[in-house]
């Protein structure tokens, strides 16, 4: 019995330091006033014949007393560690993501629909604009829950290698997004939508395990996913033919973009992508050779967006009563154009002088995500 006594008190004192986080010096066990000692209380009912006392130990500090600041303290750093979370789910989901999603999906209802704002009384459109948003988020998230060990070689800050979110709630937070999307699109009567929203979902979540490790085809079924939703906007607007084919050239700069984009984050990620086997453009012919396809994409988009600027009549309402100011406009178009590429011909040679230093890098893609959202919206005025 006394030796059982002994580890009860021994084991709520150790309970009681690890409540509090005071050191071991401070705490002792001790009996609760009014109460018999072991041996007096047990051996007197036990020659009384009655039932023996229950003792219980408990863990008394020996230091101050918390103060109500210290209190205080304690609850500001409980709170700071949920809104720290919150901002590790963010980081996770790219929430950043989810309005430039919906916002292509929009521009593609409104260039399918003929440009008016009519097309946005649709509720599969706006529908269609919060799935567009859903999948980017999922499928960051559960790229990030495949890529967790690549990016703690590439990238220690991101939510799950810095420990901030487990993978296993990374790859819940994925499908529960999955999940409340494919089953809100059943309740959706435009089979097109359906199924594109289907599709995408498939090829995000086949992405990492399948996708990711043959070269060129992970860029290819990113570029695709994002570059559908102009279209997958136009269908839910209702648009057929002539609006379909107007939103066809602002979804090809859209993905020759993105394909640019996606290029230089696997330049940034080589090193770990080329120790985990994914066979990545830059790790199959150099950063040198992917940088060279890189500056190819922008000469395609480059070509599109010049025809659109001196063959595209979406500017047609501006000079239809005068007819001298077509020329300027176009000219005006041309040199918008120009802008907006340099920018990002400017950064990609950037990252060659800079011999592919990872800042240079960073900057070559943030501006790369910058002039391809530009150029899609001037693509869509001026076809």
């Amino acid at each position: 019995m006394a030796a059982v006594l002994s580890f009860r008190s021994s084991r709520l004192a150790t309970l009681g330091r690890q409540a509090t986080g005071a050191p071991p010096a401070l705490w002792r066990p001790r009996q609760r006033q009014g109460r018999p000692s072991v041996a007096g209380g047990a051996g007197a009912a036990a020659a009384a014949g009655r039932r023996p006392l229950r003792v219980c130990a408990v863990a008394q500090p020996l230091g101050p007393a918390v103060t109500p600041h210290e209190v205080d303290a304690l609850h500001a750093e409980v709170q700071l560690s949920v809104q720290e979370r919150l901002r590790g789910y963010y980081q996770l989901l790219r929430g950043w993501n989810a309005l430039p999603s919906m916002a292509l999906v929009l521009l593609g209802a409104w260039t399918g629909a003929g440009k008016t704002l009519l097309a946005l009384k649709f509720f599969t459109v706006w529908f269609m604009g919060l799935a567009s948003g859903a999948v980017a988020m999922a499928s960051c998230a559960i790229n990030d829950y495949f890529d967790w060990k690549i990016d703690a070689m590439n990238d220690s800050t991101k939510p799950i290698p810095s420990g901030r979110i487990a993978p296993d709630r990374a790859l819940l937070a994925a499908c529960l997004l999955y999940i409340g999307l494919l089953a809100l699109a059943c309740l959706v009567p435009n089979t097109g939508v359906r199924l594109i929203v289907a599709v995408s979902s498939a090829a995000t979540v086949l992405y990492t395990p399948f996708f990711k490790k043959q070269t060129l085809v992970k860029n290819c079924v990113v570029a695709t996913t994002i570059a559908a939703a102009p279209l997958a906007g136009a269908l839910a607007a209702g648009a057929a033919g002539p609006g379909l084919h107007a939103v066809l050239a602002p979804s090809a700069f859209l993905w020759l973009g993105i394909m640019h984009r996606e290029i230089m984050m696997d330049i940034q990620d080589r090193r770990g992508d080329g120790a985990a086997g994914v066979q990545t453009l830059p790790v199959v012919l150099g950063p040198r050779g992917a940088l060279a396809f890189c500056l190819a994409l922008l000469a395609a988009c480059s070509a599109l967006a010049v025809s659109a600027a001196l063959q595209g009549s979406g500017l047609a309402w501006a000079w239809a009563g005068r007819p001298a100011l077509e020329a300027p406009l176009r000219c005006a178009a041309l040199g918008c154009v120009a802008w907006v590429l340099s920018c990002n011909v400017a950064s990609t040679l950037g990252v060659l002088r800079s011999r592919f230093g990872r800042e240079e890098v960073t900057r070559a893609i943030n501006v790369a995500m910058s002039s391809v959202s530009v150029g899609t919206v001037l693509l869509a005025l001026l076809v």
